[in-house]
């Protein structure tokens, strides 16, 4: 599995009426360990999800979402005791997902 930048991506299927909503990554207590100069995406990182439909109505309603992940691949490499996230990395309590590791291509963890 791949390790993360925060320039990754994440999916949110969960409380959604729109289909699959893309959101952003932070690289949460990480500030200084990059992979090409992108700083890497630790356990405390949040994936930010922007404002979009969940209930059709009437009226229909809108909200947006921040997510820790709480299920990892691994959990034995770490930055200052954080666990690094991975590709597919999730939150369980509303379908979301990391899909895209960013600007990192190379850096496997097993």
């Amino acid at each position: 599995m791949l390790a993360v930048t925060n320039d990754g991506t994440s999916n949110h299927t969960g409380s959604t009426v729109v289909g699959p909503v893309a959101g952003t990554l932070t690289e949460g207590s990480n500030g200084f360990f990059t992979i090409e100069g992108v700083p890497v995406m630790v356990e405390d990182g949040i994936m930010v999800i922007p404002t979009h439909q969940y209930v059709t109505g009437p009226p229909p309603e809108y909200h947006n979402h921040n997510y820790p992940c709480d299920i990892f691949a691994q959990n034995f490499v770490t930055i200052e005791g954080n666990k690094i996230n991975l590709l597919g990395d999730s939150y369980s309590g509303d379908a979301t997902a990391i899909n895209n590791a960013g600007s990192n291509s190379f850096v496997e963890i097993a």
